[in-house]
């Protein structure tokens, strides 16, 4: 369902993420069964940096996550800015 001329004037931006945090395996393996690169890993343990470069201490838990990037202002294409749903992901 295609968004409204009206509402879309009334938009700024629009953006879809979707994500796992705090599990057990390596983030590889999520890449790998889901087929689709994320735009975001972290590994438990792992050193988190701040912009500079800069150690500020270890992350607590894995996260795996990907982003939309179209410029769309309707939701819906974003979520299928991945050649297919997000929600056909899940199993």
């Amino acid at each position: 369902m295609a968004i409204s001329e009206f509402h879309e004037s009334t938009i700024v931006s629009v953006s879809a993420s979707f994500g796992f945090a705090q599990f057990a395996c390596p983030p590889e393996e999520i890449t790998r069964e889901l087929g689709i690169e994320p735009d975001l890993t972290v590994t438990n343990g792992s050193a988190r940096r701040i912009l500079g470069g800069r150690k500020t201490g270890t992350a607590p838990f894995s996260t795996w996550s990907i982003s939309s990037s179209c410029d769309s202002k309707d939701v819906n294409e974003h979520q299928t800015s991945y050649g297919t749903s997000l929600v056909d992901l899940i199993p």
